[in-house]
């Protein structure tokens, strides 16, 4: 029977690390052995990694990457603990039983060295690193009662530093923590809740107008399209606004429908008609707001919905463009609205007390044939008395014949093949009666 005893404890000495169930220095592999998580078909190792309200859970298969346990048995003369798992072998009473008997008088325990390879855990980290990057979103900020108010909050961004963080996880998963927060860098979104007023964004500084009356239903369309696209816009103190970059693309998938516009010396549909109507009234709203005005064109003749004449911005992809300099010193932020036949753009930002004066348009020529010229100057003094602005702007306008309207042949128009959309039964028999179709 001492022979036999002696047998059993050699066994145990030698084998115990897969009979024996684990002693209070639990590994940082095993003490996660019994957590049955699941997602779908994955399975998680019950540990995971957050950056601000984002967590990242990582599987059994990429833990077991970088994370290995290697056990082995001492003999503890003060480790007279019991085995942890008493249904360790429920069957086979009796092998059981001198087990425990031999685990109780040998004082054999069980420990685990837990090893973390670094090369395996820096990959890991680089993948998952981008999951955390985002990007700061500014607060959303609209008008209302003459003031600016935060319609939508800001986001903050992260950005992860790998180096920061692979120390910080191989000491934390040693510690036997499950949720690791990782070290980020906050990028704070440039408009707050907090910090729009300290911006400029404080007041109504100056509003532009334009009258679209008499303009079709698709014309009006294009000019609610158009203008939303600069709705809530704001500009950086010393940013260069420009029209066309922030319009976009102009066409059926961005909800454009077809009107007049003047192209390749002619009057005709194409998608966007109309669009210069929100032009004008920006270029308008800059003039009397005191803005520098960088780049500006006139159309090539007179139109009724941009009265007084000479005081227009015609736009085009990707030129002409229209453009101006916010000279502040603040944040400017743009609001739209339509009032009956009337666009208005309203200029948000800060009152430095500067005053702007314009002079005009006025009419230096004006030809039978519809052909025109007019300037008119804008200067803008600051409150300390000094001239920053004393510009002139001239426009030139050429006589509308010289840009029929498709099916005009009387001044020059291409001949129609088919009716226009816009045109009744009765104008297309009588325009083909003329014109011999």
């Amino acid at each position: 029977m001492k022979v036999f005893c002696t047998f059993i404890t050699t066994f145990l000495l030698l084998f115990g690390s897969s009979v024996l169930a684990q002693s209070d220095d639990t590994s940082v592999d095993e003490s996660i052995a019994n957590v049955p998580l699941q997602v779908g078909q994955t399975e998680l190792s019950g540990i995971s990694f957050r950056v601000g309200d984002v967590v990242q859970q990582v599987s059994r298969e990429e833990y077991s990457t970088w994370v290995s346990s290697i056990p082995y048995l001492v003999v503890q003369q003060d480790y007279l603990r019991e085995v942890e798992n008493p249904h360790f072998c429920p069957t086979f009473r009796e092998p059981c039983s001198l087990r425990m008997t031999a685990r109780e008088k040998s004082h054999i325990k069980k420990n685990a060295i837990t090893d973390i390879s670094t090369d395996e855990l820096s990959q890991y980290l680089e993948v998952i690193a981008e999951s955390f990057v985002t990007e700061p979103v500014n607060a959303v900020l609209s008008a209302s009662g003459g003031r600016v108010i935060v319609q939508q909050p800001h986001v903050d961004g992260y950005t992860i530093v790998l180096e920061d963080n692979i120390d910080k996880v191989r000491e934390s998963l040693l510690r036997g923590e499950r949720q690791i927060t990782l070290t980020s860098i906050a990028e704070p979104a440039d408009i707050r809740a907090d910090n729009y007023k300290e911006l400029g964004l404080e007041t109504l500084i100056g509003e532009g107008r334009s009258n679209f009356a008499g303009s079709s239903n698709d014309r009006i369309h294009n000019i609610q399209v158009a203008a939303s696209k600069f709705d809530n816009l704001i500009i950086p103190p010393g940013g260069v606004f420009s029209f066309v970059e922030h319009l976009g693309e102009v066409d059926g998938a961005a909800g454009y429908r077809q009107e007049l516009v003047i192209k390749d010396n002619q009057t005709k549909k194409e998608y966007g008609g109309g669009v210069c109507q929100v032009s004008t009234t920006v270029f308008r709203g800059a003039i009397l707001t005191g803005m520098k005005i960088k780049e500006r064109r006139n159309h090539s003749y007179p139109i009724k919905y941009y009265e007084p004449m000479g005081f227009d911005a015609t736009i085009y992809l990707p030129a002409p463009d229209m453009k101006f300099e916010n000279n502040t010193g603040g944040y400017v932020m743009l609001d739209t609205e339509i009032i009956g036949d009337e666009l208005v753009f309203y200029y948000y930002g800060k009152d430095d007390g500067r005053s702007v004066v314009m002079d005009g348009p006025h009419v230096t020529s004006r030809g039978d044939d519809g052909s025109a010229k007019t300037y008119f100057t804008q200067k803008v003094t600051s409150a300390s008395g000094e001239v920053i602005i004393d510009d002139t702007f001239g426009s030139n306008y050429k006589s509308p014949k010289e840009y029929p309207r498709v099916g005009d042949t009387s001044i020059g128009g291409t001949k129609l093949t088919q009716k226009p959309d816009d045109w009744s039964k009765k104008q297309w028999k009588e325009y083909t009666q003329a014109n011999g179709i």
